[in-house]
């Protein structure tokens, strides 16, 4: 039985487990690594989740028990620290070592906060997991001015999500022609923020890069984002210059063994934006797909997508 290790539980890596139990049922032992202990989510829907539109239940795409009942192996939560190609293991930040004789790389993206002064402070989140979406939440009936950063499609998705209960500060660029102005929601277009002020580690203002400041205890980062993949900077795998695992139209890597899918990789020579939740579950089936037919020696030619 072919053991694949799959780094990640994101929507790519659970739709690619669930393609495996389904194409290589008794062929294949599927191993999650996780960094979070809670099942797969569905990211598309923090906005709803924020907005208190959706119970955090609706996020999940499986039960608890999903793994448990499936038999599968799980390492939830763990971080992996590095791959290593030649002796076919995965290392975990708890030296314990994994071995595969597949590798499906998985471990989607994270919101990059700005190299600026102040991100350390309580109140400014990367809008990138549960864990930070609860703590905003919690946070959102509290706080009677949010600043809103990143892509202008996502600013634009979550200000309409929150502006009903709050004033709204978007700082992106450029605004959507869709974007409707009002007493609670304002989208200034500037360079971005330049500092982010506070007394000690407690949030107070933001100021924008034409010297305004906005008085805030909330500011939510929803991009821009980069892929998970620290862990792979010496193990060999081709990563382009923005740390993206390089695929094939297989989505494998250059090791023969080894695939990607989902947000945390990018075809060769593609310039690819942000993958919708529905492109990470296609690539995820895709990959586990394609990892079966090369474990039983079908021709590319014969693969179905």
């Amino acid at each position: 039985m072919a053991k694949v290790v799959i780094i990640g539980d994101s929507a790519a890596g659970f739709s690619a487990v669930q393609e495996l139990c389904a194409k290589g049922a008794g062929a294949f032992e599927p191993v999650v690594i996780s960094r979070q202990e809670q099942p797969p989510y569905k990211k598309s829907m923090f906005a709803d989740f924020l907005s208190r539109a959706a119970e955090e239940k609706a996020l999940f795409l499986c039960a608890a028990d999903f793994y448990a009942r499936q038999k599968i192996e799980t390492h939830k939560p763990a971080e992996v620290a590095r791959v290593d190609v030649k002796k076919q293991r995965v290392a975990l930040k708890d030296n314990s070592k994994i071995p595969y004789d597949y590798l499906l790389i998985a471990s989607g993206s994270q919101v990059k906060l700005p190299d600026i002064p102040g991100t350390g402070k309580d109140g400014v989140f990367a809008l990138d997991s549960l864990e930070r979406a609860r703590e905003i939440r919690l946070r959102l009936d509290l706080a009677p001015v949010v600043c809103l950063s990143g892509s202008a499609a996502e600013c634009l998705a979550l200000s309409r999500a929150l502006h009903k209960a709050r004033e709204i500060k978007i700082v992106s660029t450029p605004k959507p022609d869709s974007f409707v102005s009002d007493e609670r929601v304002e989208w200034i277009e500037e360079a971005g923020f330049t500092e982010i002020i506070g007394e000690g580690s407690e949030l107070k203002a933001v100021k924008l890069a034409g010297g305004k400041a906005i008085g805030t205890s909330l500011v939510i980062f929803s991009g821009p984002h980069a892929p998970r993949t620290a862990f792979l900077k010496e193990s060999g795998i081709r990563l382009d210059p923005e740390g993206y695992v390089l695929v094939d139209e297989r989505l494998r890597t250059n090791v023969e063994n080894i695939f990607s899918c989902g947000s945390a990789c990018r075809k060769e020579g593609a310039m690819e934006g942000i993958k919708s939740w529905e492109a990470a579950c296609a690539e995820g089936a895709q990959a586990a797909v394609n990892l079966v037919s090369l474990e039983r020696g079908v021709p590319s030619c014969q693969q179905t997508s």
